[in-house]
């Protein structure tokens, strides 16, 4: 069955250190660095691979290899989370600028 695609494809690692970085940095997919190779490459490739489900397999095969080494703690709380931190950082703002000696700061003219 034929991919439809002439040539040699680019090296899978080298696209997917390229979705990686787009991910974790919020980079536009044109501003991503030439060292992870054509930005349309690692655009349609990880296009691609979302739509067929390549990155679901992928992130099953990784974790299970974890697991059979122990290095995922399943039972771990979710209180590191993102939102979790996000949300105790604003209660304990809040805490503070209520119990300030001259109350809550207001906006000038209230």
């Amino acid at each position: 069955m034929s991919s439809g695609r002439c040539g040699r494809w680019r090296d899978h690692r080298q696209v997917i250190n390229g979705v990686s970085h787009r991910v974790r940095t919020g980079v536009r997919r044109r501003e991503l660095p030439e060292r992870f190779g054509p930005w349309k490459t690692v655009y349609k490739r990880h296009l691609q691979w979302s739509a067929d489900g390549t990155w679901e397999r992928l992130l099953q095969e990784v974790q299970a290899v974890a697991d059979a080494e122990g290095a995922i703690d399943w039972d771990a709380s979710g209180a590191s989370t993102s939102e979790g931190r996000t949300r105790k950082a604003a209660d304990s703002m809040y805490d503070a600028t209520a119990s300030a000696p001259d109350g809550p700061r207001t906006a000038q003219g209230d």
